[in-house]
């Protein structure tokens, strides 16, 4: 792999031609780059393994459980906390080799990457998938019509047989087009408010029922303070009966806190809302072609609202591909807000309401 890399084979190459071997990764699956190039960062990957050149490197991750989810996660440590030892006998690579290697890797990942890393270079990156293998789509080459889209995992490991390339720009245009003309369209929109009422109505029913689930634990707990008062009015409390009352009126505090924080779903749609969130899909296209670079960013996040992923799927060689765009329509309550403002629409955002996933051919 060293060899590979400084006779100018990128890690996704490496990969590809493991794959077509049939060797295992590291953990029995496939290659993929990652696990060769590894994280400039975090210092990992094949690349960048000190153990190597024999050198042996710990302490640098803490792990701990996230409250929230219980899940064990990683945090880096200061590169001044990482502890070292060498160990001779562990090498495997020559200096020079690793030296040239960890050289040319600097050389790639200048200021420039970090830069462009920081936010989506284009419109729909990270959006569009593979229809064989659910990958997302990368650059794989260009043309006379700019860049052209391929399937991450045919391009890194080889193992998808989805070789079909499609030009980013046609993808972006059909995309608006889709957005446009079928998200805008009056019956679109009447549909998502009545899905919105619905799922309102229902919100509705879920905290009316809680309530009255909490109200009657609550008349349990003050009925069970009420007789251990009476118990302690009429004898010497033990200090059992002390511990229980405690317990109960720590109880009924608990239960009047969680029905104090049930709030109604508002209902209030105001039409208005409707009629800017048209009036805005119907203008992207246009603030995308804008000279004013903020409101082109502003478009694009209202598009990548909007979409939540395409999917491409190819037909055979020399036919079109077909494109599904999958969208939220919750994105309606978000723009028409950031369009007419905050008092021309109102209520709770329903998330998770789509769209039927629109089809074109390219």
């Amino acid at each position: 792999m060293f060899a590979d890399y400084l006779d100018a084979r990128s890690p996704r190459d490496i990969a590809a031609a493991l794959n077509k071997k049939a060797l295992p990764g590291p953990r029995g699956g496939a290659w993929n780059a990652s696990t060769i190039a590894g994280s400039r960062k975090r210092m990992n990957g094949i690349l960048q393994n000190e153990l190597y050149v024999g050198r042996i490197v710990w302490n640098r991750q803490s792990f701990m459980k996230d409250p929230e989810t219980g899940k064990r996660i990683s945090r880096e440590n200061p590169r001044e906390e990482w502890m070292t030892a060498q160990a001779e006998h562990l090498r495997i690579v020559d200096a020079d080799s690793w030296a040239r290697v960890q050289a040319r890797r600097t050389e790639r990942g200048g200021p420039q990457a970090k830069r462009l890393a920081t936010r989506p270079r284009n419109l729909l990156s990270g959006l569009v998938k593979c229809g064989r293998c659910g990958s997302g789509y990368i650059v794989g080459g260009h043309d006379k019509r700019g860049s052209l889209l391929l399937c991450s995992r045919m391009k890194e490991t080889g193992l998808c047989d989805n070789k079909r390339m499609v030009p980013r720009a046609d993808v972006e245009a059909i995309v608006l087009e889709g957005i446009e003309e079928k998200l805008a369209a009056p019956e679109v929109i009447a549909e998502y408010v009545r899905e919105y009422h619905r799922m309102t109505r229902e919100l509705h029913g879920t905290s009316a029922h809680r309530r009255r689930d909490l109200e009657k634990q609550l008349g349990n707990v003050n009925g069970a303070i009420n007789k251990a008062v009476d118990a302690i009015l009429a004898e010497a409390p033990s200090r059992a009966l002390r511990d229980r009352l405690t317990t109960l009126e720590a109880e009924r505090d608990q239960l009047e806190a969680e029905i104090a924080n049930i709030v109604p779903p508002t209902v209030e749609f105001h039409p208005n809302a409707a009629n800017a969130y048209r009036d805005k899909v119907r203008d992207l296209r246009k603030t995308l072609a804008s000279a004013d670079e903020d409101s082109r960013l502003a478009a694009q996040e209202a598009i990548r609202e909007i979409v939540e992923k395409i999917v491409i799927h190819p037909r055979g060689l020399y036919k079109p591909v077909e494109i599904e765009i999958y969208g939220q329509l919750a994105a309606l309550l978000r723009i028409s807000e950031r369009a007419a403002g905050p008092q021309e629409s109102g209520g709770v955002l329903v998330a998770g309401i789509g769209f039927e996933p629109m089809t074109f051919r390219l």
